[in-house]
């Protein structure tokens, strides 16, 4: 960088000082914990694949949400970082954890460490690791690895910017939890139950935010979108008809789209006279 800007003017390059280098150093910062942020990403949406969520208790291959994309002004390529107060300290995190860029060249590697974790904490003697459905153990795996990112993060990255980060990853965890159920056609009450209590599992991640939005709601949803639409599909499924009723006009599912909450009272429950008044009754609110 030196010899480039004594190629412009000779005199630059005995004059240029440490404060000329923090621009180059900021955005270089900002690329590798965009990088570490994605390979976070792919790694987290490996571990909640495990968790293998089957509405009808069959084993079926995950697909990986998509269209999430980094909070903007929290690590984007470029300076954007300056505005943040990253500075320096981001260079920490690719000591405290894997090195942002190796991670980013062998996420491959990431991968594979993340699903030998998980066979080795459910080697109980069966092949459960691959097929058994809505697996605990596998949602305890998801909140360990955010816990772990937490204790790296806590004291390097401020706080706004920890809860941005944080909350794009939590975003990406719980979209893909809730992904099967959202698009079932048919959601067993045993099954149910069972998503029902990875869920409220997944919802203690909320102990890795800072105070506030841990336990503010109104906070939390604002660095985490679909956290409300996530708490309110874990109630759903224990409600009964009578619930859904009591709870519709109180806006319990406004976070969902009126479609959405037909094609989950279809999948819930069998086809009665009182479904279809509740039917009824979505369809007239979301007209």
């Amino acid at each position: 960088y030196r010899a480039a800007l004594g190629e412009i003017d000779p005199v630059l390059s005995s004059t240029v000082g440490f404060l000329d280098f923090i621009p180059r150093l900021r955005a270089l910062g900002d690329r590798c914990l965009s990088r570490h942020i994605e390979a976070q990403r792919a790694q987290l949406e490996v571990l909640v694949s495990h968790i293998n969520i089957s509405p009808d208790g069959t084993s079926k291959p995950s697909q990986s949400a998509s269209g999430l994309k980094l909070p903007s002004g929290s690590a984007q390529s470029g300076t954007s970082g300056s505005s943040n107060g990253l500075g320096g300290r981001v260079g920490l995190l690719s000591g405290g954890l894997a090195l942002a860029g190796k991670i980013g060249s062998k996420i491959k590697q990431g991968l594979t460490e993340s699903e030998a974790l998980y066979n080795i904490n459910n080697s109980s003697g069966s092949d459960r690791s691959r097929s058994a459905t809505n697996s605990d153990d596998a949602a305890v795996l998801v909140r360990r690895h955010l816990e772990g990112l937490s204790t790296q993060w806590l004291g390097v990255l401020q706080e706004t910017v920890y809860a941005k980060l944080m909350g794009f990853l939590v975003e990406a965890v719980i979209r893909e939890a809730m992904r099967p159920v959202l698009t079932a056609e048919c959601i067993a009450e045993a099954e149910g139950a069972e998503i029902c209590r990875v869920y409220r599992s997944l919802q203690h991640v909320r102990l890795i935010f800072p105070s506030g939005e841990g336990r503010d709601e109104e906070a939390l949803a604002r660095v985490c979108a679909s956290w409300r639409k996530f708490l309110a599909l874990a109630d759903l499924l224990e409600y009964s008809l009578t619930d859904v009723a009591e709870w519709l006009p109180r806006k319990k599912f406004a976070s969902f789209t009126g479609s959405e909450v037909t094609s989950l009272i279809r999948a819930l429950f069998e086809d009665t006279p009182r479904r279809q008044t509740i039917l009824a009754s979505i369809l007239e609110m979301s007209s």
